[in-house]
């Protein structure tokens, strides 16, 4: 708490926040720092490219370089400095803020652990998937996909699930389970056929279940495609909307979760699912 109002404090009394934000509060600068995290420019092919002119351009680059943000080189194209760069970064955070503002009233990545909260900006590049029936079909293709390996924490168990899950089984397909507090299972596939099979690949060691009793998100991660299911803010999971990607920081950003929530998984215990009517 000490720590949180010397930083409240700080800010008000210096203006560095201020200064920042008032050089990004331009979407022409904004435009321009994310063309120069691409590579060296000069302001010509800037002005060409954003379709504005010469004398624009050059107005809102000055500012940047007196900001320190962007730097000249010798050869007359413009760079990000290292501090800029670190701003531009956070570019992509709000921009994925944005995209997923629609969002926001139904479902929340607030209680994710603050490591990956940080990292939000990693899932810029996904696509949003929605509806129930849409959502599992990609959740079918993804899994089915699956060459080397499948991470899932399961938002909510169904048949065809089941069935990838002891066919990869069958292929050699390293298949790793996590099952939380709020992962719904109907009773009708608890007592199925397919969930006792699954139990008997558990028991060889050809399937690797666990159990954590609460997760922030449910995860999908084979070795080419990962997915997200948000909680709701009532702290449960439903299937109208997925958000998956092939990106490889969206990849990275999932298969690190995953790993997280593993390490801190126990042995399944059945007695724990929560199984619906």
């Amino acid at each position: 708490m000490h720590e949180e109002n010397a930083i409240i404090k700080d800010v008000y009394s210096n203006d560095i926040l201020e200064k920042i934000f008032l050089e990004l509060a331009s979407a022409t600068r904004c435009a321009i720092l994310l063309k120069l995290s691409n590579s060296p420019m000069r302001l010509s092919s800037i002005a060409r490219e954003l379709n504005i002119s010469i004398q624009d351009t050059h107005r809102n680059m000055m500012r940047l370089v007196r900001a320190g943000i962007v730097v000249k080189n010798p050869d007359s194209k413009f760079t990000l400095t290292e501090y800029g760069r670190l701003i531009v970064n956070e570019l992509s955070y709000f921009m994925f803020l944005s995209n997923l503002k629609s969002l926001m009233g139904r479902y929340t990545f607030s209680h994710l652990p603050r490591r990956f909260m940080n990292r939000l900006n990693e899932l810029t590049n996904s696509k949003i998937v929605n509806g129930v029936s849409s959502v599992l079909e990609k959740l079918k293709m993804l899994e089915s996909n699956a060459k080397e390996y499948l991470n899932i924490i399961v938002a909510q168990a169904w048949y065809d699930e089941g069935n990838i899950i002891l066919d990869l089984v069958e292929k050699g397909v390293d298949v790793r389970i996590i099952l939380t507090g709020r992962t719904l299972f109907p009773k009708e596939i608890f007592e199925s056929d397919i969930v006792k099979r699954i139990h008997y690949h558990d028991k060889k060691g050809n399937i690797k279940s666990r159990f954590i009793d609460h997760t922030a998100i449910a995860l999908y991660v084979s070795d080419t495609q990962a997915g997200i299911i948000p909680l709701t803010h009532d702290m449960n999971f439903d299937m109208n909307v997925l958000l998956i990607s092939n990106d490889e920081s969206f990849h990275s950003f999932c298969s690190d979760i995953f790993n997280y929530y593993w390490h801190r998984s126990s042995i399944l215990d059945t007695n724990k699912i929560n199984v619906v009517d």
